[in-house]
């Protein structure tokens, strides 16, 4: 089910990028690159690795701490993921952005 998810998001993405005029000449094993860094970039382990330990800085914990989020009910705030490309296709921005709350 994952490798199907990743293959369609892929085609998805590569053919989105496609579309754009700066891109279009691009092989296809570099838009897929892309493809593979955005997911790298928008994994919400990356994210949450990061979360904890600005937690841990924070709080002055030790790298043996241990901290939990916990996020339930309808009103929790929800990951909206997105990616930018510039015009030119020389910049690609992917970002997370917290809605609800």
């Amino acid at each position: 089910a994952n490798r199907l998810q990743l293959e369609r998001f892929c085609a998805a993405f590569v053919g989105e990028l496609k579309q754009l005029p700066a891109v279009r000449a691009l092989e296809d094993e570099v838009l897929l690159k892309a493809a593979h860094l955005v997911c790298k970039a928008l994994s919400i382990n990356y994210v949450l690795g990061e979360l904890m330990s600005v937690i841990r800085s924070r709080l002055k914990g030790k790298a043996t701490d241990m901290y939990s989020i916990s996020a339930n009910g309808s009103s929790s705030p929800r990951p909206e993921y997105g990616v930018d490309v510039a015009a030119d296709g020389g910049t690609v921005r992917a970002y997370v952005r917290w809605t609800g709350r």
